[in-house]
């Protein structure tokens, strides 16, 4: 399917194919996408750039709270979000493209899961997809400072 270990193959986009975002947020490269999440040829230029695209509008739909919050205090820009203490330089902004990168490739290992390529059935690409939706939610969570884990007592 979309991650073939080994396979240098990439997609056929220029290095420029760029998804224009919101202006408080990164634009994203779909070429950067598919080197962070080793996703191949088998997904098309297309096919990729729309579930980047949608997965952007899904995580800026989750951050538009925390954005309003920060744009009120006179942030503009991710970038120019104080990083969290301890985190190094350019935290926000990877936090940022794991949670987008994450939904991309859930929805790819969704539509593309009967040309998998690594033998592996349906149900281990539903919880590799599962696993990357986590991910997105953990990223957003740890961007906005709220914790991975609520409980509530009953």
């Amino acid at each position: 399917m979309l991650v073939a270990p080994n396979t240098p193959q990439q997609g056929t986009e220029s290095e420029s194919t760029e998804i224009t975002n919101h202006p408080f947020f990164p634009s994203l490269l779909l070429a950067d996408f598919r080197d962070v999440e080793r996703v191949d040829a088998t997904a098309s230029e297309s096919r990729a750039g729309v579930a980047l695209y949608n997965a952007m509008l899904d995580a800026n739909t989750r951050l538009a709270d925390w954005m309003a919050e920060q744009t009120a205090q006179g942030i503009t820009e991710l970038s120019n979000v104080p990083q969290k203490p301890g985190h190094p330089p350019g935290a926000n902004l990877r936090l940022y493209k794991q949670a987008v990168y994450s939904l991309a490739k859930a929805a790819l290992l969704e539509l593309l899961h009967d040309y998998d390529s690594t033998g592996d059935t349906p149900t281990e690409n539903s919880n590799a997809a599962n696993e990357c939706r986590r991910n997105a939610a953990w990223a957003i969570n740890d961007l906005t400072n709220v914790p991975r884990v609520t409980i509530e007592l009953i």
